[in-house]
């Protein structure tokens, strides 16, 4: 992953081989299951689960939380076939996504009804403001979502509204927010644990004491994800039929030990849910007979990937803060942070071709650099203090998340 999302998709988990190891993460003591990759698993029952034992369990539920490890395909795949699943099963069913707020609602309702084409969505619905990973992890999910005729809702916040939160500044929320939000400073202990313990396992947190302001403004954010997120897909799914089905698609990180967007819903609506739960692991932390440690308490279901010596991410622009200029495509920020390659351009460079082709809009560039093979130049037209230079961008593999 190119970009530092607020929230990492997965906790690493400290453990013995043995068939129950004791786990410490942070204030959380927990036991585990050693869960082979690639299998859903149940965490209650403490087995394998069959393609029956899915449908028999589903057919009661209302509500899914259904995690994912944003630039895994494989974590996609699943996703798109949970989601063929229950639309094979003709009851009403809607989808709400993490990646959009509410105001996209009317541009994914177009999308559904086959009436926008892929780069027209993208533009329309601000995917690369509003998410910024690459319409190529996704894009499989989203034609999928069309196909099948799904209603599809955003559920997040605004980049503003985040900001607001970020600086403590509630009076400049909408008022709808504000009244969903309630108190963010109420701490729920054990998932503030797991943020503080999530934030050091990868290397952001450093000495991060729980009260510090660094610490308590990322909080908030995360707390108002999680709110509004749960509650506003509790919403959805009681305003469906008594067998509707509603699933809420986002990163396992909201979802773990059922203490995010989950325990919100929960707290909303008293509706049968089901959480699932996933993480993309390093080789070395599989035990001697392949499988993970996850503790008992993380989720319902729970899915391991394990990372292997090919990457699988795809090449991203998130890096470059970008808006129209009359002469192509202005560059007004280079973050450089985990893909050095972004140095190659600078701020206040006008993008004017990205191979030989002028892009109608930043999406459509950040789209046609997603194709282009990674370890092979990318030539940018640029216009640099008034004069107009090529310049070589060389995609490479992201070494971090």
């Amino acid at each position: 992953m190119r970009t530092l999302a607020w929230l990492l998709p997965g906790l690493a988990l400290l453990a013995a081989s043995c068939s129950a190891p004791k786990l410490e993460v942070g204030h959380i003591s927990s036991y585990a299951y050693p869960v082979p990759p690639e299998v859903t698993f149940d965490l209650r029952r403490g087995e394998p689960l069959t393609p029956e034992q899915m449908a028999t369990e589903l057919a009661s539920v209302r509500l899914v939380f259904l995690g994912e490890h944003h630039t895994d395909p494989r974590s996609h795949a699943f996703e798109r076939d949970m989601i063929a699943r229950l639309a094979d099963t003709r009851r009403p069913l809607r989808v709400a996504l993490e990646m959009f707020p509410p105001a996209v609602d009317p541009v994914l309702d177009e999308w559904r009804q086959g009436k926008l084409d892929e780069l027209t969505f993208l533009e329309r619905s601000k995917w690369y403001e509003h998410w910024g990973f690459p319409w190529a992890d996704y894009r499989d999910l989203f034609l999928l979502l069309r196909e099948r005729h799904v209603p599809t809702y955003g559920v997040n916040a605004t980049r503003e509204e985040r900001r607001a939160v970020h600086l403590d500044k509630p009076d400049e929320l909408p008022a709808e927010v504000r009244a969903l939000l309630g108190d963010l400073d109420a701490t729920v202990t054990p998932h503030e644990a797991y943020m503080l313990d999530t934030l050091r396992e990868v290397g952001h947190g450093g000495d991060l004491a729980p009260d510090s302001d660094t610490f308590r403004r990322f909080y908030r954010v995360q707390r108002m994800w999680d709110r509004l997120m749960g509650v506003r897909t509790a919403r959805l799914a009681e305003a469906q039929p008594a067998d509707g089905i509603t699933v809420l698609l986002v990163g396992s990180g909201h979802l773990a030990y059922r203490l995010g967007a989950n325990l919100q819903a929960a707290r909303e609506a008293t509706l049968p849910q089901l959480t699932v739960w996933d993480a993309l692991v390093a080789p070395e932390e599989l035990d001697a007979q392949g499988r993970y440690p996850v503790a008992v308490g993380m989720a319902d279901w729970v899915r391991i990937y394990v990372s292997g010596e090919e990457p699988t991410d795809v090449p991203t622009l998130a890096g470059l803060s970008l808006k129209a200029d009359p002469k192509g495509l202005r560059v007004s920020a280079v973050h450089a942070f985990n893909a050095p390659e972004l140095k190659a351009l600078h701020a206040d460079d006008v993008i004017v071709a990205l191979n030989g082709t002028k892009p109608r809009s930043p999406a459509a560039l950040r789209l046609a650099y997603e194709g282009v093979p990674f370890g092979k130049p990318a030539h940018f037209t640029v216009l640099r203090a008034g004069k107009r230079i090529e310049v070589a961008l060389t995609p490479l593999r992201s070494s971090g998340f």
